[in-house]
């Protein structure tokens, strides 16, 4: 029995190490040469061992990495009951500093939104928020189409499996964006919202708890930007 115990225990730290220079391998590899490298999904399971696609193994990948200040574009979780990614599809292993960089076709001609002779951010001042729900239905939801989000790019209530050390655990973002029109950017997430009710922020320790909400959110979905 002690034997078999002693295998066990072998086999586990064996694994473990495994699955950690291989994190380090790819992390050098972004690191050091200071651009993002590029894989498809089933290349970077078998770079881990992992024959099958799962939950865990791609909550493990991803933690494994963000350990090492890389992120995932688009990111290889599963939203809800749904994989995004294709096992042929290709990420981007980027450091997190780091701009995303996307390959375009074309050059986007930015419109510059005129916020300022928009009335309804002084007509919103006066509004009351007296739920969570009416903080989203009356503030972000038209605050986010008003960003050139629109109803096809919003994700409510998105389902997310991650990981907090060694305990798995399941987040959901209230409101997760991405650019559908675009076909380099529709599995990605550009930004995640989080709505509280408004006498939930008035003290520090509260604006800090949601912040780190928000954060936590935007490094499971290797997205840079929160609000």
């Amino acid at each position: 029995m002690q034997i078999i115990a002693l295998n066990e225990y072998k086999t586990k730290n064996m694994a473990k190490v495994s699955l950690n220079k291989m994190a380090d391998k790819l992390a050098n590899e972004v690191l050091t040469n200071g651009k993002s490298k590029r894989i498809k999904v089933r290349t970077l399971l078998k770079h881990f061992n992992f024959e099958k696609r799962t939950e865990e193994n791609a909550t493990r990948i991803t933690e494994l990495l963000s350990e090492r200040n890389i992120l995932l574009n688009p990111s290889i979780m599963k939203f809800g009951d749904t994989w995004q990614l294709k096992l042929d599809d290709r990420v981007y292993l980027l450091e997190r500093t780091e701009e995303i960089r996307v390959e375009k076709e074309k050059t986007e001609k930015i419109e510059i939104y005129d916020y300022q002779s928009d009335k309804w951010f002084d007509e919103v001042q006066k509004k009351q928020f007296r739920t969570e729900k009416e903080v989203e239905n009356k503030f972000i939801i038209p605050l986010l189409k008003r960003l050139g989000f629109s109803d096809d790019d919003r994700y409510d209530g998105m389902i997310v499996k991650a990981a907090h050390g060694s305990k798995s655990t399941t987040l959901e973002v209230d409101f997760a964006l991405f650019n559908s029109e675009n076909e380099n950017l529709k599995r990605q997430t550009l930004l995640v919202a989080e709505a509280k009710k408004e006498d939930r922020l008035y003290k520090q320790v509260e604006l800090d708890k949601a912040q780190k909400q928000v954060k936590s959110y935007a490094i499971w979905l290797s997205c840079h930007f929160g609000i």
